[in-house]
This record gives C-alpha cells, structure tokens and sequence, in this order.
C-alpha cells in the first residue's frame, strides 16, 4: 500500500494537556499501523522542541506545523480595575452598564463560534505554507473548539480533498443553557455547523447518543454520521498497569472508598450523591468518598457535609498532577463518574477508569454512558434520583465484596472493545473509503 498523508488540524495538541488532547494524539500515534502519516498544524508553542514529532510519540516522518499564538486564538478578558483617574462612582457605573450593554456584540465580533476564532483566521493566511509542507491526500477536524472545523473546511477546498469532521462535543445543539454570545449562539452558530455538515466528506461523533442527535437534526444526511467512541490508550493504560503493580492494599483496613477524580463544576454538582452516600453509611456500612480535584465553591460542599454528618468521611483533596490522580484512584475500591444533564456526552475520564478493573459507578444522564458502564459491569443512577443512587452504592458495595478484585470477563471484554488502536483502525477506514471513492 502506498504511502497516504493526512492533515490533522487540532489546535488543542500537546504541549497542552487538556482533555481534548488524548483522542486527537491517539490517533495520531495509531495511524501508521494503518497506512497513514499523519501531520498536525496546531497552536504554536514556546519550547521550540515541541516541533518534533519524536517528543510527542508519533512517526518520525509527521510534521507539527504550529500556526498563531495562544492570545490570538483565545482572547484573554482584560481586567478593568477601577483607578485613582476612573472618575466618579456614577461614571463608573455607567461605564460598567455601556459594557454590559456592547458585551454580546463583542462575543459575536471575537468568540463566534468560539474564542478560536482568532487561530482560524492565522491558519487561513498560512494555507499555502500548511499545505506544501504537509502534502496532505485528505484532513481531518476536531472539535470542541468547534471553529477548528472552519480552518480544515478552508484547507480541504484550497487542497480540493476529502475531509473528515469529528465532534468530541455538542455544537449547535447544547444540552445545557450558557450565558454568554447569546446572539450568535442563536443565530450564527447553528448555520456555521450546517455548513460544516452540509461541507465535510464524512462526520464523526464519539458515542450513539449524539450520532443520532446529528442524525434528528440533518436526516437528509444521516448517510454521513459514523461513530467512533473515545477509547484506551495502550500509553495510558501501561502507565495504570504500573501504579497498580507498584500500589499494596492496606489489609487492615475496614472502611470503603468510592473515588471521583476530576473537576466537579457547573452541572456536575456532587449533592445528591452525598446525600445518597449519607443514606448508606445510616445503615451501618462503612464507606468514605474522596474527591481528587477542584470543586466550585458554589456547591456549598463543606457545609453540606456537615450538615449531614459525614464530613470525617469526605476527603477533599486539591488538583494532582496525573499519576499521582492514578495512585488514589488505585488505592480506591470503587471509582465514580459524574456527569449530569449531559445526554449525548461520554466522559474520557470512564475510559481511563475502566482499565482499573475496579467496580464503577455512574451518576449520569447519558444514555451511551449508562450503556458502556452496564457492559463493563458497573451501575448507573440518573443525576437527580437520590434513591436509586443509594440503591447503585448499596450494589457496588455487595459487587465488591463478591469480586475480592478478581477481573470480572465482562471488565476485559469492554476494554478490548475500547482499545483505542482498534478505534484507529475504525478511522482510517473511513479514511481509505473516501480515497477510493475520489479516485
């Protein structure tokens, strides 16, 4: 098979180490295996190593092509401070109203469809340079930031080749209310992604739930709707493997630990589930949460604990750098996603979780992530159920006590599905088809 080149245009790309980092440098590592080299036009860096594609795992013959700065691409708000020379405090606040007034016309002008914005114009006036250095057959696309699907639409048409949009996130069609660009979320932004859809070769989207919402919204081309789930890095899974074998269980301790790592924010409001968990231990059971990671302070966490009496069982323990967020999940007995009013998300965290091999719960309303986590063997509540997560608890519990962390068949099984080197396989697939239908 003859050598095929593909641009992967993602300006969320290592060194950044954002969740939207690991799908993209999945496949980028993984498509070699399948006849693809791919190359990367990204965010710039200022570590001029980072432009070798070595120091990021991936095949010596890609190219990192970095295009615009960090403040082009997400305008940083400046913060106005009141002076010695601010004037009165009438003029300030009528300052402080003009502002207010003018901000959704400056989201549209600078944050629509995003705060990417900026980095699309950049890759546009280097399109030529990207392109001859690249030498792509075909590109693909990756958002959230969902304006990165502009910049590959721009460079497939220039390169007159097939192109492959993938949706990590809802787009036009959020699942949850947002305060800002209120303007061009209604009235820009759902045209931007029909014309996305209506422009790429084949669109991808990373559980059923939302292919179908895709497909709800275009039913004239549900034909180019495909999902590709997120997956298991080999990387990140030999990473686990390691901290495992390296972990020893304390035999002498009674009580259990159900473990949430990462950030409780916004709609992933951890109330309920303490609620539920203070029901659980009123039944004698012996059980604690811990909580590695920020949470916002406008959950009241503290206080809620306190009121229900179990704050001597909540460990609250602050933002980790990776492997050490792998060593408390490690030394958990139960692990837990929570994601809330989310119906067509799968969290990345799960995948990570799953190669545990520990029992999981998932307080969520997403029905592919109660799908993946019933296959694996875990047990999923609806977000605002309070009963029926005391009743998953009490589940998980009795599971752990009859597993004695024995591997569970249906725990290997769901991870092999999951491998990300055969999700890759899946891509490029769709990559070859396209090929082939051009030629």
């Amino acid at each position: 098979m003859s050598e095929r080149r593909c641009l992967m245009v993602v300006p969320v790309f290592p060194p950044r180490s954002s969740v939207g980092v690991f799908r993209s440098l999945r496949f980028c590592r993984n498509l070699p295996a399948f006849g693809w080299v791919p190359s990367v036009c990204t965010l710039n860096s200022r570590n001029e190593a980072d432009n070798d594609p070595l120091v990021f795992e991936l095949d010596k013959r890609s190219r990192i092509v970095r295009v615009g700065v960090y403040a082009d691409a997400y305008m940083p708000t400046k913060n106005h401070q009141p002076t010695e020379d601010s004037g009165n405090r009438k003029l300030r606040l009528l300052v402080g109203r003009l502002r207010g007034l003018l901000r959704p016309y400056r989201e549209v002008l600078y944050e629509t469809p995003d705060r990417g914005i900026g980095w699309v114009n950049s890759v546009k006036r280097n399109d030529k340079a990207i392109l001859e250095s690249t030498k792509p057959d075909l590109v693909y696309s990756s958002g959230p930031p969902h304006s990165t699907h502009l910049a590959a639409m721009h460079l497939a048409k220039k390169a007159k080749i097939p192109w492959i949009a993938d949706f990590r996130d809802p787009w036009a069609r959020l699942p949850w209310v947002v305060s800002h660009n209120p303007i061009g979320r209604k009235w820009i932004i759902p045209g931007l992604e029909k014309q996305v859809v209506q422009t790429a070769s084949t669109i991808v989207l990373n559980n059923d739930s939302s292919k179908e919402d895709f497909c709800k919204a275009y039913p004239d081309l549900a034909w180019k709707f495909h999902t590709i789930t997120n997956g298991i890095d080999r990387a990140v899974r030999d990473r686990i493997q390691d901290v495992l074998a390296e972990y020893r269980p304390d035999d002498e301790r009674s009580s259990i630990t159900i473990c949430h790592a990462g950030s409780l924010y916004g709609h992933r409001d951890p109330s309920l589930f303490l609620k539920a968990l203070a029901q659980v231990r009123n039944k004698g059971v012996d059980i604690r949460f811990q909580q590695v990671g920020p949470i916002d302070e406008s959950f009241n966490t503290l206080r809620l604990c306190q009121e229900l009496g179990i704050e001597n069982a909540v460990d609250l323990v602050p933002s980790l750098p990776h492997v050490e967020a792998l060593k408390k999940m490690a030394a958990a007995d139960i692990l837990l996603i929570i994601q809330p009013d989310a119906p067509v998300m799968v969290p990345a965290k799960l995948f990570e979780m799953m190669i545990f091999q520990k029992p999981i719960i998932g307080v969520c309303d997403s029905p592919s992530s109660e799908e993946i986590i019933e296959a694996y063997g875990g047990y999923s509540a609806a977000s605002q159920d309070v009963v029926k997560i005391r009743e998953v608890i009490e589940l998980s519990v009795a599971q752990l006590e009859r597993d004695s962390y024995q591997k569970d068949p249906r725990r290997l099984a769901t991870c092999e599905q999951y491998d990300g080197v055969r999700l890759t396989g899946v891509l490029a697939e769709h990559m070859d088809r396209l090929i082939s239908e051009r030629n």
